[in-house]
């Protein structure tokens, strides 16, 4: 945009907001909720003004060839074709040169480059949002909460194409920043933290494989896999003294332990774990978890939840008692009542003793 096209607009701009004030501008009092939806109606009309005639000068040069962006070789120009795109306010839609590259067999349009589009009809703004609202909700409802907090229309269909885009390249970018932290390429970590934690554990999740409607790749398959999850954070104490996590992050995987291993490696190490005087790693007891603890974290302090060593408790107590029997409720409760004092050998060395029948007046 040149700068006396620039500035045309902005001279447009400003008179066609004056319009818009001046035809919906209340002129009488009004009760706040009169007053909220008539500037958010006001603001979205010039959002969408403004946005549309931006796009409309970032036109692309009306030459007849254009260098092909994958193989440099001299594109022909082939026709004009309309694009919809859907940005923070609203669906646009684009009419731009398109050209054929002959050596890729493939065509184009530059002004896509130039906007920096993607094959998705969706804007990375709205992607983000898609993929933030997906993770908490399904996708349905995320339709919904879209609509309810911006206006915009999508389907289910587009909030799950979003969540999966977002979600591959976050699972790119992870297991590139693992294989450059395996050849020791990764720039030091500007944490220092005294104590970081590693939480691990494994998921089972609902799963579909590849399919399409029209039938090409099979029937539709439903399955639950594993998925593996891991956590790196500090503990601080809360304002009434209570521990929380302080900046958590997060890595997840459907693929096995090998892969998981340097993911929650590369994780800690971004947390800056060699820098961290003790770290601790969580886990329900599962062996695989002991295992990457041993190869990605050796000296590291190993617990077991206290959510999962209350169950293996209650296995210690149904073997020893019988069953789920007032004396086994008892023995547990004393357990637990050790592990929450920090008194965990006193806890291991009564389960480890056979039958806690034997040691009951003792407990």
């Amino acid at each position: 945009m040149s700068a006396s096209d620039r500035q045309r607009l902005i001279e447009e701009m400003l008179a066609r907001y004056r319009q818009i004030l001046e035809r919906r501008l209340p002129r009488g009092p009004q009760k706040i909720d009169q007053i909220e939806p008539t500037v958010e109606e006001i603001s979205q009309e010039l959002e969408r003004e403004l946005e549309q005639r931006i796009l409309h000068e970032q036109k692309s040069p009306p030459d007849n060839r254009a260098g092909c962006p994958r193989c440099d070789a001299s594109a022909r120009f082939r026709g004009w074709e309309a694009r919809c795109v859907l940005t923070r306010h609203g669906e646009r839609r684009l009419n731009r040169r398109y050209y054929y590259c002959s050596a890729c067999q493939q065509g184009f349009a530059p002004l896509d480059l130039a906007l920096g589009l993607d094959r998705s009809s969706l804007t990375a703004q709205v992607r983000l949002q898609l993929a933030h609202l997906a993770a908490w909700q399904p996708f349905a409802e995320a339709v919904v909460t879209l609509q309810l907090l911006t206006g915009l229309p999508v389907s289910a269909k587009s909030v799950e194409r979003a969540s999966v885009s977002v979600g591959q390249l976050l699972g790119e970018g992870q297991r590139e920043a693992a294989a450059q932290h395996r050849h020791g390429r990764l720039p030091q970590p500007t944490a220092r933290p005294r104590q970081l934690y590693v939480s691990m554990d494994g998921v089972f999740v609902p799963l579909r494989d590849p399919w399409k409607r029209d039938g090409s790749l099979g029937k539709l398959a439903c399955r639950f896999g594993e998925c593996k999850v891991g956590a790196v954070y500090e503990v601080r104490p809360g304002a009434e003294g209570n521990l929380h996590a302080h900046r958590p992050v997060y890595t997840a995987t459907f693929d096995g332990v090998e892969a998981f291993g340097p993911l929650i490696a590369t994780l800690a190490h971004q947390q800056g774990h060699h820098f961290a005087r003790e770290v601790i790693v969580l886990g329900d007891g599962a062996a695989w978890i002991w295992r990457v603890a041993a190869a990605q974290f050796p000296g590291a302090i190993q617990i077991i939840d206290y959510c999962h060593a209350c169950q293996h408790l209650w296995k210690v107590a149904e073997a020893g008692f019988g069953g789920r029997n007032a004396a086994a409720k008892a023995w547990v409760e004393e357990r637990k009542r050790e592990l929450l004092a920090d008194d965990v050998g006193e806890c291991c060395l009564r389960s480890q003793r056979g039958n806690p029948r034997t040691t009951r007046g003792r407990s």
